[in-house]
């Protein structure tokens, strides 16, 4: 997925990256045959415009001396296939440093790393939370701030309170951009959240898309101004019972999702889940709610719907 979505954007992310390179002229093969007739499968390879190579790593784990002899081996192979000069950037997802290369004496590898820790996470989430709602004002680079703010340094919101954020703003995104966003903020945070935040990061997601697909319905059946006046006229004529139904559904989804986090519901909640338009709390409330670390919180939620 950080492959497809760096693919995606090409030139923006290497200035993303802070990496001043010639520009991208195109994608080159990255499946890699060598002398003993093994196949070898890099990241992203790409041919810039100054005719070089340029080959894109994503490291997960802290660097060792066999990941650096493999780079080695892959900036050797890329050189002489293409008989030109290879540049290597190593993306870092969760090191703060590492090895910058290799000096085996008649050979050298140099790297030019990327330390997503070490990104200021704090100053990504305001920007994004600025433009949430006006789709028209992003570029390139927010979308990847987005897709990587969960591995950023802020120290006033925890990992998983930005994976959730952040899962729940790129579901509002323009396709394809919000699928692979999506994909990639799941596929990162799988590895360090607990099984029960994953959940809930994936009933945020599920939510959005009941909506999304209520809107529809409501666009086919000629309600002009989207789903709440559909639900208004829908109501009025009696046209709506459908989506109706598929509000309540909804309703029954968010009690699920808090009955598995935090076990039976006092009837004091249920109460309060049964009386929230449901609308609302599909668009609204519900995220809230899937990010309440217990009932009380959820109640007082409830309470100020």
């Amino acid at each position: 997925i950080q492959k497809i979505l760096v693919d995606r954007l090409g030139n923006e992310a290497l200035a993303w990256y802070g990496l001043e390179l010639p520009a991208i002229h195109g994608p080159l093969p990255s499946v890699l045959s060598v002398l003993t007739i093994e196949k070898r499968e890099v990241d992203s390879v790409y041919r810039l415009a100054d005719g070089t190579i340029l080959d894109v790593e994503f490291q997960s784990d802290s660097m060792r001396q066999k990941d650096l002899e493999r780079f080695l081996r892959y900036a050797t192979i890329l050189g002489t296939h293409y008989h030109t000069a290879v540049t290597m950037v190593v993306v870092h997802l969760r090191a703060h440093s590492a090895a910058a290369g290799l000096d085996l004496g008649a050979v050298v590898l140099r790297l030019n790393p990327v330390f997503l820790a070490e990104r200021d996470g704090q100053a990504a989430f305001k920007r994004l939370e600025a433009k949430v709602g006006h789709p028209d004002t992003w570029e390139s680079g927010d979308y990847l701030d987005l897709a990587f703010l969960p591995l950023m340094r802020d120290p006033t919101r925890t990992q998983k309170e930005r994976a959730l954020w952040a899962a729940q703003v790129a579901e509002q995104l323009p396709e394809p951009i919000n699928r692979y966003a999506t994909a990639m903020i799941i596929g990162l945070t799988s590895t360090f959240v607990d099984p029960w935040v994953l959940n809930s990061l994936k009933e945020v997601i599920r939510m959005n898309r009941l909506v999304e697909e209520l809107e529809a319905e409501a666009r086919q059946r000629g309600l002009e101004q989207g789903i709440e006046e559909g639900l208004e006229k829908g109501l009025e004529k009696g046209l709506e019972q459908g989506l109706e139904q598929g509000l309540e559904q909804g309703r029954v989804m968010v009690t699920e999702i808090l009955t598995q986090k935090f076990g039976p519901l006092p009837q004091e909640v249920l109460g309060q889940l049964k009386r929230c338009e449901a609308k609302r709390l599909l668009t609204d409330v519900g995220p809230r709610l899937v990010l309440a670390q217990g009932l009380d919180e959820v109640s007082q939620i409830l309470r100020n719907v």
